[in-house]
Formats: C-alpha cells, sequence, structure tokens
C-alpha cells in the first residue's frame, strides 16, 4: 500500500479466501475507496499465479462503463498487493436480492437486469468475457448496480474458444460446465449467467437448478429448462412474484442451452421488453430500499423530461401513456440516450420507435387474456390500465398510419435532423451547382456505389453531453431499429453527434459514397451530400471533398443515412 497516498481505516468492507476488503481515503482528494488487500504469501498456496493479478489488472483498465466497479490505482508491497476500487455504500447484490425477495417488482427487475447486460456488453465489444457473472460478483450504489470480480477475466478475440473449465457451477453455462465433451465456449456464456440471475430476481431469489438442499442439478442445468411456476395474468402491474410472459420469454432466450442460437447482451438491450424499465414509477430501481409491506401496482406518473448523459444507468422516468413517451423521445428514451439536443428541438418518437412501442403495448394487452375486461371487470385500476393502453394503441396506429400517407405523398429524398435546429432537410434542389473535378473522383469519374453507411472500426468523433467535448471514438455498427451507431464510446449514438476525425490519414478516414449532410454557411442550413475524397493536409487537420463542393471542414460534416434505413 501506497503510506503517502491512501489512508486505511478500520472499516472492513469483507473477507474472502485471497484477502481482505477495507474502506480507505484517498488523503489528497478526500475520496472514499474500497481497498481490495491480498497477502502475497497468500497467493501461491491458493494457486493465484502473477500474471493472473495483472490479467486482471489489465482487464479492468480495457474497459470504463458506469456499471462497471472502476479501479483506480495498483499498489504493491513487500507484504501486500492492493487493488483501490470504486467505494459502493449499498453491499454486495447478491444479498440484497435474498433481503428482498419476492417484493421485486417486474420494472425493478427490468432496471437491474438491464444494467447487467450493459456491463456485458461494455466488456464484449472490448472482447471480454468475464466467466463469473452471478447477483454476488455485483456491487451496489443506491439505483445502480457494479460489476466486479475480474479474477477469471480474460480477452477473448472473436471467433475464439475457451477450453478452461472455471467459474461458479450453478451460474456456468452447458457448454462451459461441459467443457470436455464441448468445443468450448465463448462469450456467450455471461450473457447465459446473466439468464440465471434473472430467474433468481423473478423467483425470489430461488436458482432455477439448484434443490433446496443446495445441489446443483446437472441434467436440468444441460436442458435449461426454467420452471417459472405459477404466473397470473397481474404481471405488467407489478404484482409481488408475478411477471409477464414477455419477460419470461426474454428470460429464456438468454438461458438457451445453445450457444448459437442464444441472444448476444447487445440484441438483448435492444429487446421492446427493455421498456418495462421505465414503467417503475417513482421507485427508481433503488435496490437498497427496503420492501414495503404491501406491493403496489406502478401508477402513471406526471411528464418528466427525457434524461440526459452517457451510459445505460440515467434515471428513468415513471412514464406508461403516450403523451409521457413523447416527451422522453420515445421508446429510446428509456436508455437514458446522450441527447445533446439544441433547445428547440422537439421530443417526438420516430416511426421504428412508435413501431417498438406498438409492439410493447399489443404484448401487454395479449398478457391478459382475449377479454381483459370480463376478467378485470372488478378491478376498476387494472380496467382503467387496460383503457389506456388501448387508446395509446389506436394513436400509435394512427401515427403510423399518417406516416405511410406522407410516404406515398412526398417525393422520397434523404430527410436528416439538423443539428443545428432539428430541421428537417429536404435540400436536393439547392445544392451547388459546382462539383469536384474527376481527379477528386475514383478511377472513371465515378462516384462509388455503397449503402452510405460508416463501416466497422471507422474512426470518428463524438460529441458527449456527458464529457461536454468531443471524445475520439471508433465506430462498432449501425443499428437500423432506429438509425444510430454503436460506437465505442457510447452505443445508439446519435447522427447528429457523430463527425469526421479530420486527424486521419487517407486510409482511415470516411470512404468515398458514405452519405452525409454539410453544414453551409451561405445557406446557412444543413444540405446532403455524399463523400468523395479525403485531402490530408499539412497541418494535420484533413478536409473532404463532397459532391456539393469541395474542402469541407470535418466539423461541418454529419453521417445521415437513407431514408429506407432509418
Amino acid at each position: 500500500m501506497a503510506p503517502n497516498k491512501y489512508f486505511l481505516q478500520k472499516v472492513k468492507l469483507g473477507q474472502g479466501s485471497f484477502g481482505t476488503v477495507w474502506r480507505g481515503v484517498e488523503k489528497s482528494s478526500g475520496t472514499t475507496v474500497a481497498v481490495k488487500q491480498m497477502d502475497k504469501a497468500q497467493l501461491p498456496r491458493r494457486g493465484v499465479k502473477r500474471e493472473d493479478i495483472e490479467r486482471e489488472v489489465s482487464v479492468m483498465k480495457v474497459v470504463s462503463h458506469v456499471n462497471i466497479l472502476r479501479l483506480f490505482d495498483f499498489c504493491e508491497d513487500h507484504q501486500h498487493i492492493s487493488f483501490v476500487l470504486e467505494y459502493c455504500d449499498g453491499g454486495d447484490f447478491g444479498d440484497k436480492v435474498k433481503e428482498r425477495g419476492s417484493s421485486v417488482t417486474e420494472e425493478e427487475a427490468c432496471k437491474w437486469v438491464k444494467q447487467i447486460l450493459s456491463a456485458i456488453q461494455a466488456l464484449h465489444v472490448k472482447d471480454v468475457c468475464h466467466r463469473d457473472i452471478k447477483p454476488d460478483n455485483f456491487m451496489v450504489s443506491k439505483s445502480q448496480i457494479k460489476l466486479a470480480d475480474f479474477g477469471l477475466a480474460i480477452i477473448l478475440p472473436k471467433n475464439k474458444l475457451l477450453t478452461e473449465k472455471c467459474g461458479t457451477p450453478a451460474f456456468m453455462g452447458p457448454e462451459q460446465m461441459n467443457v470436455g465433451k464441448s468445443r468450448g465456449y465463448n462469450h456467450s456464456v455471461d450473457v447465459w449467467a446473466a439468464g440465471i440471475t434473472m430467474f433468481m430476481l423473478m423467483t425470489g431469489g430461488k436458482h432455477p437448478f439448484v434443490d433446496t438442499a443446495g445441489k446443483l442439478d446437472e441434467k436440468r442445468l444441460m436442458e435449461g429448462n426454467l420452471d417459472f411456476g405459477s404466473q397470473g395474468v397481474f404481471a405488467m402491474f407489478g404484482r409481488s412474484g408475478s411477471f409477464s410472459e414477455a419477460a419470461r420469454k426474454f428470460c429464456r432466450r438468454m438461458v438457451n442451452p445453445s450457444p448459437s442460437s442464444r441472444i448476444t447482451a447487445d440484441a438483448a438491450l435492444k429487446d421492446p421488453w427493455m421498456a418495462v424499465a421505465g414503467l417503475d414509477g417513482d421507485r427508481g430501481g433503488d435496490i437498497t430500499r427496503r420492501p414495503s409491506a404491501t406491493p403496489r401496482a406502478p401508477q402513471a406518473a406526471a411528464p418528466q423530461q427525457a434524461a440526459t448523459g452517457g451510459g445505460y444507468d440515467a434515471p428513468q422516468p415513471g412514464t406508461v401513456g403516450l403523451g409521457q413517451f413523447m416527451n422522453m423521445g420515445g421508446l429510446f428514451g428509456f436508455f437514458g440516450d446522450d441527447q445533446n439536443k439544441p433547445p428547440n428541438a422537439q421530443a417526438q418518437p420516430s416511426e421504428a420507435m412508435a413501431k417498438q412501442r406498438l409492439q410493447v403495448v399489443n404484448g401487454e394487452i395479449a398478457s391478459m387474456g382475449k377479454d381483459p375486461r370480463g376478467i378485470h371487470r372488478e378491478n376498476s385500476k387494472l380496467k382503467g390500465r387496460i383503457e389506456e393502453l388501448e387508446r395509446e394503441r389506436r394513436q400509435l396506429q394512427n401515427q403510423l398510419e399518417q406516416a405511410d400517407k406522407q410516404r406515398s405523398s412526398v417525393p422520397v429524398v434523404a430527410q436528416v435532423a439538423a443539428a443545428s435546429g432539428d430541421k428537417t432537410v429536404r435540400e436536393a434542389d439547392r445544392r451547388a451547382t459546382s462539383r469536384p473535378t474527376p481527379s477528386t473522383m475514383l478511377p472513371g469519374g465515378k462516384v462509388p456505389v455503397t449503402n452510405g453507411l460508416l463501416p466497422p472500426a471507422i474512426r470518428v468523433r463524438y460529441n458527449s453531453s456527458s464529457a461536454k467535448c468531443w471524445l475520439n471514438a471508433t465506430v462498432h455498427g449501425f443499428n437500423e431499429n432506429d438509425g444510430t451507431y454503436n460506437l465505442d464510446v457510447r452505443q445508439h449514438a446519435d447522427l447528429t453527434n457523430i463527425s469526421p476525425d479530420p486527424t486521419v490519414k487517407t486510409a482511415e478516414a470516411w470512404p468515398p459514397g458514405s452519405l452525409v449532410v454539410y453544414h453551409s454557411s451561405s445557406a446557412n442550413r444543413w444540405l446532403d451530400a455524399v463523400v468523395i475524397s479525403f485531402v490530408e493536409n499539412s497541418n494535420g487537420s484533413g478536409l473532404y471533398n463532397l459532391d456539393l463542393r469541395e474542402c469541407a471542414e470535418a466539423d461541418r460534416i454529419r453521417p445521415r443515412v437513407t431514408s429506407t434505413s432509418c
């Protein structure tokens, strides 16, 4: 331990086979930290090698995410190796799950599963496989849970398999448990373990494959059969111990014994069931709160503004109606998206968002039976909720019908929300008449024909509202459902917050044929354009030749997608 940097308090936060976790304080800032102190003499006896410690440190430095415990420092003296970690005052998640028992509502469970999957997704994007996902390895900080204990985590390149059997047996995937007979396992074992954790949240802490005597039934584990027991039709109303069919189906998609068919963390976070996280009223998903004597159904809260800031942990408004839904910016407002929108931007749900919300509403209505009014005619609150859902369904259907009519009557042109005012751009007829010279085009003087999307691994800049600056980033993929990009620094990044990196070389620049919008100072508006080529400057800041003008500055360019891709 560095004696001049941290003060170790006499408060023991935990005790394990490898050492002790103490509460500490960084002297210079007064920041409270957790110090995981390991006795160097004990490590060889426990089979821990020096390279295991170094691997854990390197993995924790690779990923930075709000749902992953931060590593502040790594210290060593003659007696101890110490990890200086982010301090969480809520204890471990496993204990809280047991404490809450059957009082956990579907909305609360969805919030925590969402955070678990967000942590896993952040790891998988960096090719990290954790291999020991379970409730006890998450720490609690009010409404947030943070993944900890990276002792078994490893960098695993895509299309590679691991053959080392390790982890907690009750949370191992079938291919991980049966590694001697299977070809091996990959990152999907983390999603399996997240599904087991979700099952435990749904069943008051019961493990799907461990009996009352504490014995693991490996046969049932290999089959992946989940027995949810009796689940009523009141699932979507937060009744204790009752979850919807949509929740059960979602859980089964994670606890799928076939790794190739198992849902990925990225796909799971886009599932419509994730919208349930926004129905939790004023409770905020705080795992540390004591359960009330009588769990109540979540009520529609007053309309709130969409939360801003990075990460999936942003506070979730308690909204259920269409009006609140639209004020939040639609389905993806639930994800705490990095808005960065101008003051006059209108938070209207896109057509894709409306379709997904309609799917959620239809699923909720279907879960109540063919004649929900008949079933619940004696319960005025439930009847009111059903009527509200049906009104919302009619309005969403009307919105989609109007969008179809507009498409049939308006010429198809690219439409992009301008970053300066969220205006719809229809400027094909306003483009400059001059075009780049043939030397700036591809061989033969032709603009290359592509789908116009930015390819994976391309370098960009991302305007982060949480960091309040532009960050260097890399594209990981495009989300067709909402017309956004996944970046290494942000999932579902809005097009208006993405710009080319002007410091790259030609080989790393946005490729010819990329669809963009360009902010013209003469027209004082955003114009549709296509990238022709990139020009490297000696000052280290490159320019782009576009089909409507040459030598355009990178900070005046944003990506766009065709109207059929949005």
